[in-house]
């Protein structure tokens, strides 16, 4: 008998299959896609002013300026060209190597503005509450003297209709921020919102009517007071402190008070500061609309 070999002892090798790409299972990219299969829908962040601030749709959508937002027209809202808000980029997480963020950065803001603008606004308001009051007074008056009723008789394009709007937007802007300073820890805190009412605590008062002069023995404290406003550089504040003090000054004749040297003082500060708050509010203006509803003739 034969002994078989050890090749004849070993079992066939398999059968190979041929290298073809039919046999294999085909995967086909797929475009990507958002999860879920749905498209992402993109906003039209186009509004004006007052749509943005109250966070309302403003259409119609496109809409030409200076045609009014339908909101607007319902609500008798000032309104302002459309404009496109600037889409933030998502935010990088950051490594231990990344710099820590600048103070200024990190500045809170209120309606869009600096800290530091609303408080000024907050005082220009007052300043032109009185150019208002005056403009008002000096319409009822001649209204009773020619017997004539000169509102109804104004154009709607007329400088007072003008800047009664434009005062009235400006009141909107320093309320509505206010309520933002209010419900924020990091504005309410801000040093320029307890500088901002500074230039208004000085008496109010009737000086022909009191027994003495209202800066009185506080003059001292006044001027100290003043000097600090001074050195944080609130021209508006310091307006109307100065406003306040030659008021008092020009209409206090009596001993106690040194009006005719106060109010030469006075005259000179306030010179200086009407250019500064002239300037600083322009530059202010121009940041929101309440630039173009100023009447040209008053900026």
């Amino acid at each position: 008998m034969e002994i078989p070999s050890f090749r004849e002892l070993l079992p066939p090798p398999p059968m190979l299959l041929p290298r073809t790409t039919s046999a294999l299972p085909q995967v086909h990219a797929m475009p990507n896609q958002p999860e879920g299969g749905r498209k992402r829908r993109r906003l039209d962040f186009v509004k004006c002013d007052n749509c943005r601030v109250d966070k309302q749709k403003c259409l119609p959508i496109p809409r030409d300026w200076p045609q009014k937002c339908i909101r607007c027209v319902e609500k008798d809202l000032p309104c302002s060209e459309g404009k496109r808000a600037a889409r933030k980029s998502r935010k990088v997480e950051q490594t231990a190597l990344s710099p820590q963020p600048s103070l200024h950065n990190d500045a809170p803001k209120v309606l869009g503005l600096d800290v530091e603008d609303w408080a000024f606004l907050v005082n220009y308001r007052t300043i032109m509450a009185g150019a208002m009051d005056c403009l008002r007074k000096l319409r009822t008056e001649t209204e009773k003297h020619f017997d004539i009723i000169i509102h109804d008789g104004m154009k709607p394009d007329a400088d007072f209709l003008k800047f009664e709007r434009f005062f009235a937007s400006l009141e909107a802007i320093v309320v509505r921020g206010a309520k933002d300073v209010i419900t924020s820890t990091q504005s309410r805190g801000h040093p320029a919102v307890f500088s901002a009412f500074l230039g208004q605590l000085l008496p109010r008062t009737t000086v022909s009517d009191a027994p003495h002069c209202p800066l009185g023995e506080l003059n001292t404290e006044y001027e100290s007071l003043r000097a600090e406003i001074a050195r944080a550089d609130d021209t508006a504040s310091q307006f109307l402190f100065c406003t306040e003090q030659m008021r008092i000054h020009y209409q206090c004749s009596l001993d106690d008070c040194d009006a005719h040297e106060s109010l030469r003082r006075d005259t000179q500060r306030m010179i200086q500061l009407s250019d500064r708050v002239h300037a600083k509010a322009k530059d202010i203006l121009m940041k929101t609309h309440l630039w173009d509803l100023m009447p040209a003739s008053v900026r």
